[in-house]
């Protein structure tokens, strides 16, 4: 079901490829953000789960224990670990499109 799930996504991508590059070069990764009532934005009254990527590193900012689970475009599980409160950083070292998954909820970064 992951990998159907993420053949899915990348159809919907369509040019995943240009998209790698865009993020390549651009220098400033945009940050999302996850709480209860799935995306927030910032007048949020709730601390939500922050997730951006800069030089092959995955960040997550939490205020609670989570469980992140990373998957490449195709569906393979790069990692899957538990998370404490804080700011966390995830070394991929490899760029490209990877799915990330924090509490049910599915996410797309560009390394």
């Amino acid at each position: 079901m992951k990998k159907l799930y993420a053949i899915l996504f990348a159809l919907a991508l369509g040019a995943a490829i240009a998209l790698q590059t865009f993020a390549q070069i651009s220098a400033e990764q945009a940050v999302w953000t996850l709480n209860d009532n799935n995306r927030s934005d910032n007048n949020s009254r709730e601390q939500a789960i922050e997730v951006s990527s800069k030089e092959g590193n995955i960040y997550v900012r939490t205020p609670r224990k989570i469980q992140v689970t990373i998957y490449t475009i195709l569906g393979q599980v790069v990692t899957d670990r538990t998370l404490n409160p804080g700011l966390s950083e995830i070394k991929i070292g490899t760029r490209g499109i990877y799915l990330v998954k924090i509490e049910g909820r599915t996410q797309k970064v560009a390394l």
